[in-house]
């Protein structure tokens, strides 16, 4: 079967709530055990936006916020805004292969400073409005100061894939597990679904084919099967601990009994602060193509689905975590437009 991936659909109002860091999946960086963000080091018209060690900022601000406030139709292209007052803008408007990018000052209807999403899921390309142009790794280059570019998008040019991560602990998302197949038609086809909310209820897997990523006007039929279901989740960001929380953060996911058996069931419960059954932890590769692996904290478990199935109504389980399982790779990615 084709691997499974497990995406983070977030609605546009949560991306531009929260501050997020661009992070690059050029392989570079993950060969020298380090992460690339997006920055810029001063609050100043002109001032460079480059990439910079994640890990390391000193005076340089990752912290970028989405706006869909400033065109006629936000759906087609955001400005992305740092210190709160500057936007990621192509130097003079020029769209051409090797045009630097910069900061400037953010203003409504600046075509120097929309920008596309483009993707179903990580990682990203971030397209010039209007133009076959996008956001690029000048040269490959990973070393702290390197200046961004615009060149012509490319899908598979690693120096154009951005990873979106949350710079909170937590985001609200949407789980849906997606075989690789069904990722060109742009359809998701599966969602983790928390069957109902009260204690015990099962976390299974459920058909969503007709996913809309408006969930207010979600025609999927996994209400059919699951009426008080609920594919809504909240999660730690990238690399940190925590509860998975859905239903306004009232239930969490949970290991049933605390009991570490290959194949103990995972369910709903009431959320209860540092409860050990509630705390797990995802890890990204960004050399395996931003694929991860979601582990209860404090074992060597992970989250599995059972026998590899798609069925809807097929719980999830914990299994002895094993690089390259694809029943616990799980894909993370934001539904835009």
């Amino acid at each position: 079967m084709s691997a499974p991936f497990f995406a983070l659909v977030a609605s546009a109002l949560v991306l531009s709530a929260q501050a997020i860091e661009f992070q690059s999946n050029a392989p570079a960086f993950a060969s020298a055990g380090i992460q690339g963000c997006m920055s810029a080091t001063s609050n100043e018209n002109g001032a460079p936006v480059v990439i910079h060690n994640c890990a390391n900022l000193g005076a340089n601000n990752t912290d970028w916020t989405r706006n869909q406030a400033v065109f006629t139709n936000p759906n087609l292209a955001d400005t992305w805004v740092l210190f709160g007052d500057k936007c990621l803008d192509v130097t003079n408007g020029v769209a051409a292969n090797g045009t630097k990018l910069q900061l400037w000052e953010c203003t409504k209807g600046d075509t120097n400073q929309g920008w596309v999403l483009k993707g179903d899921d990580a990682p990203y390309q971030l397209q010039f409005m209007g133009t076959n142009l996008c956001l690029d790794l000048t040269n490959g280059v990973t070393t702290d100061g390197n200046q961004l570019q615009l060149w012509e998008c490319i899908g598979d040019n690693t120096n154009q894939g951005w990873n979106i991560e949350s710079d909170d602990d937590t985001t609200v998302v949407d789980f849906i597990l997606t075989p690789s197949s069904s990722l060109a038609s742009n359809t998701p086809a599966w969602c983790i679904v928390a069957t109902e909310d009260t204690d015990g209820a099962e976390v299974a897997i459920v058909d969503c084919e007709n996913f809309n990523a408006n969930l207010a006007n979600f025609t999927g039929d996994f209400r059919e099967i699951f009426p008080a279901g609920n594919i809504t989740w909240t999660l730690p960001a990238n690399t940190l601990s925590g509860p998975i929380s859905t239903y306004n953060g009232k239930y969490c996911l949970d290991v049933t009994n605390g009991d570490t058996t290959n194949g103990n069931r995972l369910q709903v419960w009431s959320c209860v602060e540092g409860s050990t059954n509630q705390q797990f932890k995802r890890t990204t590769n960004t050399a395996d193509g931003g694929n991860s692996q979601i582990s209860w904290v404090g074992t060597s478990k992970c989250l599995d689905l059972t026998g590899g199935s798609t069925a809807s109504g097929n719980p999830i389980q914990i299994w002895d975590c094993s690089e390259g399982n694809d029943n616990q790779s799980w894909k993370f990615g934001y539904v835009v437009g």
